[in-house]
């Protein structure tokens, strides 16, 4: 260690206690009430640990939490219209088929989703209708059927997938 360093050392140490004291506010999502959990924006789990509640909250409620240290504490709801808790969107090719259907699964962003979402599917192709014939957690198949003719040629197909409640 550079001699600069040791006498620089205690002054960063003192610096990273100071900033971890400081108070800041974070938008998060409730993800449960008994007991309260919260995903703060940008952090893929809910915190292990239950804030402190100032205010009532239910699930998928869009909150302020105030952070001090390692406490957390919810101060105020954002809005009181429902938002979704997780979406997903993406394009998946349906390959070419003999018959008048084919589908392709699509998988989700790992741990994006904690029920079965609502799945959305619409065609590039005026020629097909896309349709979803299951969905889990981590994936769906997405189908589409030739309107006219029985031969499927490969074509693009946009989803998206949508949680509303934690």
């Amino acid at each position: 260690m550079s001699l600069l360093h040791e006498k620089l050392a205690p002054l960063w140490s003192a610096i990273n206690r100071l900033q971890a004291r400081q108070m800041s506010i974070f938008p998060a999502t409730v993800t449960s009430v008994d007991p309260v959990r919260i995903r703060i924006d940008g952090e893929a789990q809910s915190l292990a640990a239950s804030p402190d509640v100032g205010v009532t909250v239910g699930p998928g409620d869009r909150v302020r939490v105030l952070r001090y240290g390692t406490s957390h504490l919810i101060v105020a709801r954002m809005n009181i219209r429902r938002q979704p808790f997780a979406v997903a969107a993406g394009a998946v090719t349906i390959p070419p088929s003999s018959s008048a259907t084919s589908s392709a699964s699509v998988n989700f962003p790992a741990g994006r989703f904690t029920q079965n979402p609502f799945v959305v599917a619409t065609s590039q192709n005026s020629n097909y209708a896309a349709y979803v014939s299951s969905r889990g957690t981590t994936s769906a198949s997405i189908g589409s059927r030739r309107l006219t003719g029985t031969d499927v040629g490969e074509h693009l197909v946009w989803w998206t997938a949508t949680q509303m409640e934690p």
